[in-house]
C-alpha cells in the first residue's frame, strides 16, 4: 500500500479500487468466502521481498508498513491489496489486476488455449430406416463416434470469426468445404 503522505494520488486510487475485502474473519458472510476461507486467499501473508513459493506462484512484496484504509468499518492494510502496476493505475485510475505469470502458470495457460482448438460439432446426415414419422417418445440409437469418424461420411460444423463453416469428410479421406 502506498504512503498517503508521499503519494496521495496513488494511495487514493489503490484504496478506492484495488482493495479486496473485507472478508475472512472480519466478514465471514462476504461473497468470496468458501468453507470459512476467502477463495482468493485474502488476507495475504506479509512479505519483505517478492519471491516464488514451492508451487511456482509468485508471492509479492507486502511489508507491514502501517498504512491502512477503513472499508465497511474494518481497517484493511497491505494484506488486502490486489497486485497492481503503479503506472497503469495512475494513468487509468481504475481497477487493473496485474500479476507476474511465472513459468508454472504460463505453460498451463498457454497450452490450455493452444491445444483447445476451435468450437465444433460433428454430425452425420442419414435417411431414417423407418417409414413412419418420428415421435417424441422415440429413442435415439446409440452411436459409436469412433466408427462413425473412421468408416462414414461426417460433416463438421466449425465456428469461425465470420460465422460457421461446414466440412464434409468422406470415406475416401477427402475433405470438401
Amino acid at each position: 500500500m502506498p504512503d498517503p503522505n508521499t503519494d496521495e494520488a496513488l494511495y487514493k486510487i489503490i484504496t478506492d479500487s484495488m482493495m479486496h475485502g473485507p472478508c475472512g474473519l472480519a466478514k465471514p458472510s462476504a461473497k468470496c468466502m468458501n468453507d470459512g476461507k476467502c477463495s482468493k486467499g485474502v488476507p495475504k501473508r506479509y512479505q519483505l521481498a517478492t519471491s516464488f513459493d514451492k508451487k511456482g506462484y509468485i508471492q509479492y512484496n507486502r511489508p507491514p508498513n502501517g498504512f491502512s484504509v477503513k472499508k465497511s468499518g474494518i481497517d484493511l492494510d497491505n494484506a488486502y491489496v490486489v497486485p497492481y502496476n503503479r503506472t497503469l493505475c495512475l494513468r487509468f485510475n481504475a481497477h487493473i489486476n496485474v500479476e507476474y505469470c511465472g513459468w508454472n502458470m504460463m505453460i498451463k495457460y498457454l497450452f490450455k488455449y493452444i491445444s483447445k482448438g476451435s468450437d465444433r460439432i460433428r454430425f452425420k446426415v442419414s435417411q431414417s430406416s423407418s417409414s413412419t414419422a418420428p415421435t417424441q417418445n422415440m429413442l435415439t440409437p446409440s452411436t459409436n463416434e469412433i466408427d462413425n469418424f473412421v468408416n462414414g461420411d461426417t460433416y463438421v460444423l466449425t465456428k469461425r470469426p465470420g460465422g460457421y463453416s461446414i466440412s464434409l469428410y468422406t470415406t475416401d479421406s477427402q475433405q470438401y468445404n
